[in-house]
């Protein structure tokens, strides 16, 4: 596992030791970022469910201004703590949060905290049953900010979740997706109410 491009690029990153951790492929990485190419630079970034933290790490390596990387397992949060060393970089010096929290848990705290980010990743166990519920929760708690999108990493064996993802959730509208394999990625904009 690596980082594909950016002031990081090719700096290979820890993997996890648990199958718990399933990190996103490097081509769909890829794919994700050239998606989200216009929108990196300087932009606030929340990687929910962040795993390794590889997501977050290529948010960082090619500009993002500052990540937010959330997940529930403590072996996951250890494992970004190291991958962030890897990168040189320390969450006291940079813009850079940890919060071992289950994803709703957090949504509801960053929403009290008024927080709002440009780029959402959200990228839970295949087999979770938190897509809806959570994506909800984005869209009440005002986490996404007007100009901004959230990807969310789905299997398309799934077929219950792909029809609810399909659909949006909330004033969240999928504009795009993709398929890679048993991947699929759906990315999201605030809904227009002009």
């Amino acid at each position: 596992m690596r980082i594909i491009a950016g002031k990081f690029k090719g700096r290979r990153l820890k993997t996890p030791k648990t199958s718990a951790i399933r990190p996103t492929i490097d081509r769909v990485k890829e794919s994700v970022f050239r998606i989200l190419q216009n929108q990196i630079t300087n932009a606030k970034f929340l990687d929910l469910c962040a795993g390794s933290g590889s997501i977050g790490l290529e948010a960082i390596s090619r500009g993002a201004e500052s990540v937010t990387f959330v997940d529930r397992h403590s072996d996951a949060i250890q494992l970004i703590r190291c991958n962030l060393h890897l990168c040189g970089l320390d969450t006291k010096i940079h813009q850079i949060q940890l919060r071992k929290s289950s994803v709703q848990k957090a949504i509801k705290v960053l929403g009290n905290k008024s927080e709002s980010y440009d780029l959402i990743y959200f990228d839970p166990p295949y087999d979770s049953r938190i897509y809806e519920g959570s994506l909800r929760l984005i869209s009440e708690n005002q986490l996404l900010s007007r100009s901004g999108l959230i990807c969310v990493e789905c299997s398309q064996t799934n077929k219950k979740i792909v029809e609810v993802l399909q659909l949006g959730v909330g004033d969240l509208r999928p504009y795009n997706q993709k398929c890679y394999g048993d991947t699929m990625l759906f990315f999201y904009k605030l809904e227009d109410k002009s």
